[in-house]
């Protein structure tokens, strides 16, 4: 697969200053920042979550099309365009594409591929633009003592916990010798498994706005920042991207509109000067005429040249206040593009503040509750009353070979693994 391509924005000459202005004044404001795939290191040795890479079954959506730089949008291929289906043994068919084998393959990078086959298929001089996002994702299979095993839609950055949750929950009492799941208990489990990811989406989104924020009151675009989680990062890497493009293309109209005034400043200096010569030969002329030495139809002519120098003084006067205005409008939007910017930030953060208050409190109580139906605390049952300990492990291919690896709730999974969970008596207890 190919690197990503990337969309460079050019300036031409700068004699064509006039030109270069209307184009920056149709750009939009923003650029668009595509997100790539994000990595997370699992909390277990030997078990690590990878950007998503293909592996059959996935259902995606595919868009694709071109840029038409004369009307100034994007024409979609609607004949192209659409959702597919990845077969079980990895390999998906794409009109003008044709058959691609995409197992271990990154959606951005198949979308590159798309885009490389088809420009070589119909001798485009460009790429076509081309965008895959995927759907639905594989299958995850839990076994074990839970209360319904079985198979479950993958989602990235699935845990344990949150697969286990899908599985109603392990069974406990008289459920792990075959007797009745506890309701109670499963629901508590699935609650607390989801306010738990719950809040740490929301910690890592105020982590973010809060470096976010204090980027715009420092003012320094050009400071390298990050964040904790991958996926946060890679967003706040992209408003940073958008707002530095912002600020570039405002600094573009600026220094084009300072080279526009100036112009038309010497074009009004010239056109003083032939405004001053042209009154000169007006009133020779009409000295002239007084001493009958030139016929009336010379000083209208004389008359007639001035006036018209005057009246195009006028427009390139007009010309000139109306881009120093515009100049005006383009050095405060860059004076308060920041403020703008922290306040739409401020606001998402108080929302993520009462957010994360709020599951906090739904949290706790999911687990005093918890506490509550097995009668003790869980770690206080599992390590002095003999109860069983759940271990967890994954058994993942690689390559021809497949390994299991004991892992923690916390664990991320992929598209495909399967999750044994057993219950066992520690070996002091069992003894």
């Amino acid at each position: 697969m190919t690197n990503c391509r990337e969309a460079k924005f050019t300036q031409g000459p700068a004699a064509a200053v006039l030109g270069a202005i209307a184009r920056l004044r149709a750009a939009p404001a923003f650029f668009a920042a595509a997100l790539g795939a994000i990595s997370v290191m699992s909390a277990s040795p030997g078990l690590a979550v990878e950007p998503y890479r293909l592996a059959g079954g996935e259902k995606m959506t595919l868009r694709m099309g071109t840029w038409n730089a004369t009307d100034r949008r994007f024409e979609p291929w609607a004949g192209v365009e659409g959702v597919y289906t990845v077969a079980p043994d990895g390999v998906l068919s794409v009109p003008i594409a044709g058959a691609l084998d995409v197992t271990g393959a990154l959606p951005s990078e198949l979308a590159e591929e798309i885009a490389g086959l088809v420009q070589r298929q119909i001798g485009l001089e460009e790429p076509p633009f081309v965008t895959v996002e995927v759907e639905s994702y594989g299958q995850v299979f839990v076994g074990g003592v839970v209360a319904s095993p079985g198979s479950y839609e993958f989602r990235p950055f699935m845990s344990v916990e949150q697969a286990l949750t899908l599985a109603g929950g392990l069974l406990r009492g008289q459920a792990a010798a075959g007797g009745p799941v506890a309701p109670a208990v499963t629901r508590l489990e699935s609650d607390i498994a989801r306010f738990s990811a719950a809040v740490k989406s929301l910690e890592d989104a105020k982590e973010r706005l809060e470096t976010e924020i204090a980027v715009y009151a420092e003012g320094d675009l050009t400071k390298e920042v990050a964040v904790s989680d991958a996926r946060h990062d890679e967003v706040l890497a992209a408003n940073l991207q958008l707002l530095r493009a912002e600020r570039d293309s405002n600094r573009d109209l600026q220094k084009l509109l300072h080279e526009e005034i100036a112009q038309l400043s010497q074009e009004i200096d010239l056109r003083d000067s032939q405004i001053a010569a042209a009154r000169e030969d007006l009133e020779a002329t009409e000295s002239l005429k007084d001493r009958g030495l030139a016929v009336a139809a010379r000083v209208n002519a004389a008359a007639s040249a001035l006036s018209n120098h005057e009246a195009k003084r006028i427009q390139l006067e007009v010309a000139r206040v109306s881009a120093q205005q515009e100049l005006n409008l383009a050095v405060r939007n860059e004076a308060t593009m920041l403020d703008r910017a922290r306040q739409g930030r401020l606001v998402e953060l108080q929302s993520v503040e009462r957010d994360l208050t709020d599951t906090l409190a739904r949290l706790e109580l999911s687990r005093q509750l918890y506490a509550e139906e097995l009668a003790v605390p869980v770690e206080t049952a599992n390590a002095g009353l003999g109860l069983p300990i759940p271990r967890y492990r994954v058994s993942r291919r690689a390559g021809d070979a497949v390994m299991t690896v004991e892992v923690g709730l916390a664990d991320p999974l992929l598209a495909g693994d399967m999750l044994t969970v057993s219950l066992e008596v520690p070996a002091e207890i069992g003894n």
